[in-house]
């Protein structure tokens, strides 16, 4: 009976100390920054909405934007991510002045419209905003600025509305799409 008893007790302390076995370290990063990306497993609520961060590590502190834009527009590695932006999308030039980071893209960006294209201009924003200098970033391509008149650059707080997506609807769609309402209400 005490070799039974022996035998139970020594299984119950070994399974305990299998649930004690050390967690896994948090991953220590040199120089840490949020790549932002579309989510494809939570596309519309989402902590951070139709958003997601995947954090590398930079490593080298005196590493210069364009680096860093390389290695955001190669894509994540997670593949519950997506990069909204048309893959291989390059920057041909960065400035930055008074705090304004200054980014020219060619053609590919210029052809982005749409949910694409602010889903982009946001994930790109809230990429680059946390660069140390970085105050506000300014999206340029072949053919001109994307800013709106409005705002010479997108922020933390501005980069969705100034997309032109806070442009007025016009009294004509804003009618055809009471219209639809209607009908929809209707059926």
């Amino acid at each position: 009976m005490r070799n039974r008893a022996g035998v139970i007790l020594t299984a119950l302390l070994l399974a305990l100390l299998c649930g004690c076995a050390p967690a896994r370290p948090a991953a220590v990063y040199q120089n840490p920054i949020d790549f932002y990306y579309c989510d494809l497993e939570d596309p519309h609520g989402g902590a951070l909405g139709a958003l997601a961060k995947q954090t590398v590590d930079l490593v080298d502190p005196e590493i210069t934007v364009e680096e860093i834009l390389t290695r955001y527009l190669a894509g994540p590695d997670d593949p519950a991510l997506a990069a909204p932006f048309p893959g291989g999308l390059t920057c041909e030039s960065v400035t930055i002045s008074d705090g304004v980071l200054c980014v020219r893209f060619g053609e590919a960006y210029a052809e982005l419209s749409g949910i694409r294209l602010s889903l982009t201009n946001a994930c790109l924003t809230k990429t680059l905003l946390q660069i140390p200098f970085v105050e506000s970033v300014q999206i340029e391509t072949d053919g001109g600025m994307l800013t709106t008149q409005t705002a010479t650059a997108f922020t933390e707080d501005s980069f969705l509305l100034n997309d032109a997506s806070d442009t007025p609807l016009s009294e004509a769609a804003a009618a055809e799409a009471s219209a639809g309402e209607a009908e929809t209400e209707k059926g």
